[in-house]
């Protein structure tokens, strides 16, 4: 079976630049707004690999309005600023291990 050794987010929400070790059974624990949900969503993205397909922050709220667009440019809401980033690339890569001990790296295509 192969396992989930690493998620690596650039420009997905609030997360620049930003790679997260899986090691065994992971947890994501923290606070509301923390990110949790933000990273599930970027890993069903990469996995499902279609905008129509994907249903993001359902953990949270049922008819969410977040979208791929909000993600990539770091949609913030405020009325002194929309978002974090402008026009801009994201990516979100899985690194998983064979149980023979090789190394892939599956990811969604670069998105804008």
């Amino acid at each position: 079976m192969k396992h989930l050794t690493r998620i690596r987010l650039v420009n997905w929400h609030l997360f620049a630049d930003t790679t997260i070790t899986c090691q065994g059974t992971t947890y994501f624990i923290g606070v509301n707004g923390a990110g949790k949900s933000t990273i599930l969503d970027a890993v069903q993205f990469a996995l499902v690999g279609g905008q129509r397909d994907v249903k993001f922050n359902q953990a949270a709220l049922a008819n969410s309005r977040r979208t791929l667009n909000s993600y990539v440019r770091g949609e913030l809401g405020t009325e002194e600023q929309r978002y974090l980033r402008g026009d801009c690339t994201g990516l979100v890569a899985l690194e998983f291990v064979n149980p023979d001990s090789t190394r892939f790296v599956h990811g969604a295509p670069p998105i804008s």
